[in-house]
């Protein structure tokens, strides 16, 4: 009865190595398992941080072209401002009901001395006549109103 005892206990010992091997694979797996989740884990916040990278482009673009379009209209506010700004500096005059046949010459040059007749010596020696026309728009017929003479003082 000798080897079918033996074969017997070698069964039983590889039986039970068996039974080690099979918990350190129930083990293994187990941690196999962990790191799975923990990939699939890593993965799904990967795909939001991607996702949320891609939102975070298209609105960048939206707000560059946003912020292009405002510095458009900025540049077209400053150019209005700085012309109002420059026109409001100047000193306007406007004569209004001087005959067409009043301009002799230089429009300049009559106001001047239209001013100088007008005026008190002190102030029309103040007053220096940058440029003189008469408004834009072509001659008007008899008894119709008469186009206005406007005159730049320098300061």
């Amino acid at each position: 009865m000798g080897p079918p005892a033996t074969i017997k206990s070698m069964f039983m010992d590889f039986k039970s190595s068996l039974a080690g091997i099979d918990a350190k694979l129930d083990h293994l797996t187990e941690q196999m398992d962990r790191i799975r989740a923990r990939v699939d884990e890593r993965d799904a916040r990967f795909e939001q941080l991607e996702s949320r990278f891609s939102e975070m482009e298209d609105q960048q673009r939206g707000d560059q072209e946003r912020l292009l379009q405002m510095e458009r209209v900025l540049e077209v506010i400053r150019n209005k401002n700085e012309d109002l700004e420059v026109r409001s500096r100047r000193n306007n005059v406007r004569l209004i009901g001087l005959p067409e046949s009043t301009d002799m010459g230089r429009m300049e040059d009559f106001v001047e001395k239209m001013l100088a007749e007008l005026l008190p010596d002190e102030l029309s020696r103040l007053l220096v006549v940058e440029r003189a026309h008469r408004s834009l728009g072509p001659l008007p017929p008899p008894g119709t109103p008469l186009r206005p003479v406007i005159f730049y003082l320098l300061n």
